[in-house]
């Protein structure tokens, strides 16, 4: 009982309501027709992410936490890259950002849902704004020619649960961009990525304890890579990632915080089992786990940052990598979501 009411305690500081503020919900459908394009109702929905960000909020003074929804009802692709800035956020008064619950992908790429695809080689989406959570969200580049996915610029900034791939230009591609900011932490959890020139690929500045935590990593050129060489390297942790395929999986520059990081080669930081590791997923589009991977692949237990993996299911044995097999569901961030 004591370890269950500590769980859905630490879900809901971690993804539940904040504290204080009242919450605030707006929507983006690509889709939308007509409205008076305000997002406060599907009806009424912003057609881009873009035109959202646009109104530069100061949620502090008006004390409110932001949720915000985004939908393509009719399968259309959000084409206009967006810079997530200026506005004024706090740890309490922040910005959430969500794949809509009764539009999600469980864990597998849908070109019928949401998705960032701009059609030429800018990036999708940049966060410059702290205390932002992107969740969930599909990112899909043009093969060859898209640079990167998102990149996060600023400290106190979470990425979870998305699904990123065909970031793959030469000398650009990248998924997942981490730049440098000093203080503060870059969270990164329960991702996807795959096609990409770079699948996560950080320069963390001095002070900033970036976490890149159980993402699954597929045919990715280079897997992980981290260039920060400095004093407080070990602020860095790279933990329960799974890398296969490519031509390396992991480049790291100095000694950074590292366990249970598997590899298809012999690059994990961990080495040993974690290195020439088999790692066998559902198909070549889908990347959970195959059953036959039971038991192997297990990783660190991080409840104290999530509990869920990308379905929302709970992480009992805490397999690395996104997917958790054989997990059940249990009151989460999944739960809020759909019913909140």
């Amino acid at each position: 009982m004591k370890r269950l009411k500590l769980t859905i305690f630490l879900v809901l500081l971690l993804c539940g309501p904040a504290w204080g503020a009242t919450r605030k919900v707006q929507y983006v459908d690509t889709d939308v027709v007509g409205g008076a394009v305000n997002g406060s109702s599907w009806a009424n929905a912003y057609p881009h992410l873009s035109l959202w960000e646009g109104q530069n909020t100061n949620l502090v003074t008006a004390d409110n936490y932001l949720d915000v929804y985004c939908r393509a009802s009719s399968g259309t692709g959000d084409v206009e890259a967006c810079v997530i800035s200026d506005w004024t956020t706090n740890a309490t008064c922040n910005i959430r950002i969500h794949l809509d619950p009764n539009n999600y992908h469980n864990g597998v790429y849908n070109s019928s849902l949401y998705r960032m695809a701009p059609p030429d080689m800018g990036t999708p989406l940049t966060v410059w704004q702290a205390y932002t959570v992107i969740d969930g969200l599909q990112f899909v580049g043009v093969s060859g020619t898209a640079r990167m996915a998102i990149q996060l610029s600023n400290a106190n900034l979470t990425m979870c649960n998305c699904i990123l791939l065909n970031f793959n230009a030469a000398n650009w591609g990248l998924a997942i961009a981490e730049r440098e900011k000093s203080g503060g932490t870059q969270l990164v959890y329960n991702n996807i990525i795959y096609n990409c020139l770079v699948g996560i690929g950080a320069t963390p500045a001095m002070g900033n304890s970036m976490r890149a935590y159980n993402n699954t990593v597929s045919g990715c050129t280079t897997g992980i890579k981290c260039t920060y060489a400095g004093a407080d390297a070990a602020l860095v942790q790279i933990k329960n990632n799974l890398v296969k395929g490519g031509t390396t999986c992991y480049s790291l520059s100095a000694a950074y915080t590292t366990a249970t990081n598997y590899a298809s080669d012999a690059t994990s930081p961990d080495n040993g089992i974690y290195d020439n590791a088999t790692i066998t997923f559902v198909s070549v589009s889908d990347f959970h786990l195959d059953s036959t991977m039971s038991g192997t692949l297990l990783g660190t237990d991080l409840s104290v940052s999530f509990t869920t993996d990308i379905d929302g299911e709970t992480r009992a044995s805490w397999y690395a990598g996104a997917d958790e097999i054989a997990a059940t569901t249990v009151i989460s961030n999944w739960w809020w979501r759909r019913h909140h």
